[in-house]
């Protein structure tokens, strides 16, 4: 059982999610009153970055259908720094996270072998994954999740590909999935090389200018 926070305005725009703020711990009945269940903030060397209610807001106390363990760490981006608001989640849970302040997050997990993190970039449509060989029931894991770029994609051409019998000097477009850096694109970044029956390179190049529209 553990306390989670509906986050219903994420920072990172992309749906509400619940927000793990406890652990939890069961009282049994006492002097004439029932079973109690309790959470409290992490004590500072537990290795959890959990503070409890801390403000105003949606609780839900969450009863999981398999065994969890709880895992924390850092998302990094490719050049070793924390990367804040960055989306963490893990399989078969429906809660997440985003990461604070030099990157660090807080999650539960579902206990077993080879479980899958994931980790969103805020704002780029890139990824991070990490696998824990194996966690255990109530455990606490330290597992760090670097998200890394993902280069653009090829997404559609003009011609077509297979296509015959073009004007010579006919315009050659390529539409690729996200924006490129203007500065970075020329005719030495870019080029257009002819291809043999079976696809390969030839290493006939032709010439022309490179310009890009709308970015992609």
């Amino acid at each position: 059982i553990i306390l989670t926070e509906m986050v219903e305005d994420p920072a990172d725009g992309r749906g509400s999610f619940a927000h793990l703020v406890a652990r939890t711990s069961r009282l049994p009945p006492a002097d004439g009153r029932p079973e109690r269940i309790v959470a409290a903030p992490e004590d500072f060397g537990s290795g959890l970055l959990l503070e409890g209610i801390v403000q105003e807001g949606l609780y839900l106390v969450l009863h999981a259908q398999v065994p969890v363990g709880f895992c924390a760490g850092t998302v990094r981006a490719p050049n070793d720094r924390g990367l804040r608001q960055s989306r963490v989640t893990a399989e078969t849970l429906g809660t997440a996270d985003l990461s604070g302040d030099a990157g660090r997050y807080a999650t539960v997990v579902a206990a077993g072998v080879n479980r899958n993190l994931f980790a969103v970039h805020p704002s780029l449509d890139e990824i991070g994954s990490a696998t824990l060989a194996g966690l255990n029931p109530g455990a606490i894991a330290t597992v760090d999740i670097t998200v890394a770029p993902v280069g653009p994609t090829v997404v559609g051409l003009t011609p077509a590909d297979g296509a015959i019998e073009q004007l010579v000097g006919s315009n050659v477009i390529v539409h690729l999935s996200e924006a490129l850096d203007e500065a970075s694109v020329s005719s030495q970044t870019l080029s257009l090389e002819l291809a043999n029956a079976r696809g390969e390179p030839t290493g006939a190049l032709i010439s022309g200018t490179v310009s890009l529209a709308n970015g992609t």
